[in-house]
């Protein structure tokens, strides 16, 4: 059978997609490029938010081929499928290994362009009130440090020139085998080869437990100077209401502890936007949280409710006051961009070229993982010196020296 997949959502549920296409081609199907080629589609799919969750079924319902339902929707909202698509088949997103005969954690990703992703645990800690995921992934299941450093080698030996670190929170690696993530990046480090490696989001109160130990985590050159710390609000009352297991002032203190292994390191965050209860005063709070630690970037979710999770049951913030509130922190996105990249025109940086822009331009990363653009034809994977000339508010334009 021929089979095209077709993934969404964050970099985990990516890497589940590359894994799909590892277990079918295992049972002796065939992976196709496109949707005219195949027999079959499959739909790894993300129900985060409504709009995402309206996108999924819009494309399942109108699928010409036969169609196969992974990934958090299969998992969580089983019934949502059927109902628009009664011929579907559906597989659990944690089931989706044992459906094909095989252990999903153990099985390696493949390389995209130079990047290759390392899924090293799946599920999480935590019980927030808004989460659907949760539903969907379980608790923490966590590969085994020479699991992980065996995938690390494959992927370096299929071409990668970047590896990330991927599960649901990094920072809850290891917490049912005895372990942390320290010990997930030692495996990979422990490879004597010239690669990056990018290590992905952990939550603030999981990272607490060892962000004394950023020194460690980061003290090898290879890896991106790089966090992603999730705080969803500058306000301790609604984070209580979120179900979040940090404070603000936790919030701070992990991103200190960074700032003083990494003076210069990126810190990326995420925020929601209009949570139920949300007060005026608690957006202020929030826009006054991002002025303070200035994160060079952040992603903005504006709220909505997720079928079988606390806060489906909660009052909602009026449509247009989330909006309202999700345009305000989209300015002040862009003016911190702006600032952050702007004090940076007129700097020589290394970088890896990891993935084709547009009209033959390039994107590279930094050793801060900064999104640098390079109107040029670059081969990926290869390295370069470039001066940075201009600054945009999510990237940095540079031209090779």
């Amino acid at each position: 059978m021929r089979v095209y997949v077709e993934s969404y959502g964050c970099t985990s549920n990516r890497a589940d997609g590359s894994k799909l296409e590892r277990l079918l081609e295992r049972r002796g199907h065939e992976v196709v490029s496109s949707e005219e080629e195949c027999d079959s589609v499959l739909f790894n799919t993300c129900t985060v938010v409504q709009s995402t969750q309206d996108r999924m079924l819009h494309r399942i319902r109108t699928a010409e081929e036969d169609v196969i339902v992974a990934g958090c929707m299969a998992a969580a909202q089983p019934e949502l499928v059927e109902r628009v698509r009664p011929d579907a088949s559906i597989l659990e997103s944690t089931g989706v290994g044992s459906l094909l005969g095989e252990e999903k954690l153990a099985v390696e990703t493949g390389v995209e362009g130079v990047v290759g992703t390392i899924q090293v645990a799946e599920g999480c800690l935590g019980n927030c009130t808004y989460c659907i995921t949760k539903l969907a992934r379980g608790d923490v299941r966590s590969l085994p440090p020479e699991e992980v450093r065996r995938q690390a080698r494959r992927l370096l030996d299929g071409g990668a020139g970047e590896l990330r670190v991927t599960s649901q929170d990094n920072g809850a690696y290891g917490a049912d085998i005895g372990l942390d993530i320290v010990d997930a990046v030692d495996a990979v480090l422990g490879i004597e080869a010239d690669f990056r490696l990018r290590i992905g989001m952990m939550n603030p109160s999981t990272a607490a437990s060892f962000s004394d130990g950023f020194d460690e985590l980061y003290r090898d050159g290879r890896v991106y100077d790089y966090l992603h710390l999730p705080v969803q609000s500058g306000s301790d009352r609604v984070l209580e209401r979120m179900g979040r297991r940090h404070t603000v002032d936790d919030f701070i203190s992990v991103v200190e502890d960074f700032r003083d292994a990494r003076p210069d390191g990126t810190l990326f965050t995420d925020v929601i936007a209009g949570f139920p209860g949300e007060t005026e005063e608690d957006q202020g709070a929030t826009v006054e949280l991002l002025e303070s630690v200035e994160p060079t970037g952040f992603n903005i979710t504006r709220f909505s409710p997720r079928p079988g999770t606390a806060a489906s049951g909660m009052r909602e913030v009026p449509h247009d006051v989330k909006k309202r509130r999700s345009g305000e922190l989209t300015e002040l996105r862009h003016e911190l961009g702006r600032r952050v990249y702007g004090d940076r025109v007129g700097e020589t940086v290394e970088v890896l070229v990891t993935e084709e822009g547009r009209g033959g331009s390039v994107v590279c990363r930094d050793d801060r993982y900064t999104p640098v653009a390079i109107e040029e034809e670059l081969q990926l994977g290869s390295r370069t010196s470039a001066g940075i000339v201009r600054a945009e508010s999510t990237y940095v334009v540079a031209e090779t020296v």
